[in-house]
């Protein structure tokens, strides 16, 4: 698990892909000049396998899920899924280890 120190400037990225220089602020993160990184959107999405940041650090690298949970509709889904499981059938949204996310 990554650990961010927060002695120093942090950054979390929720929006569009497009917002960030990704050499710069890999750029920021070796320097020190920020302490860390929590990252739910990228350039490219999938990210691909041989990006920095899936093993750098001082990055957490999200599943490209951040968002507000509406718990009116959120409810339904957490239902269908537990109904999916218990007649033995995959619940919905499942995580693909092969695409990455």
């Amino acid at each position: 698990m990554v650990s961010l120190a927060l002695k120093r400037a942090s950054f979390v990225s929720a929006g569009r892909g497009l917002q960030v220089v990704e050499e710069d602020l890999l750029d920021a993160l070796d320097s020190g000049r920020l302490s860390g990184a929590i990252l739910d959107v990228f350039r490219e999405e999938p990210l691909p396998k041989e990006s920095r940041f899936w093993d750098h650090p001082k990055v957490i690298v999200l599943p490209h899920v951040a968002s507000m949970t509406n718990p009116a509709t959120a409810v339904g889904s957490i239902v269908e899924n537990i109904r999916d499981i218990q007649r033995g059938e995959t619940p919905l949204h499942q995580v693909d280890l092969q695409k990455g996310y």
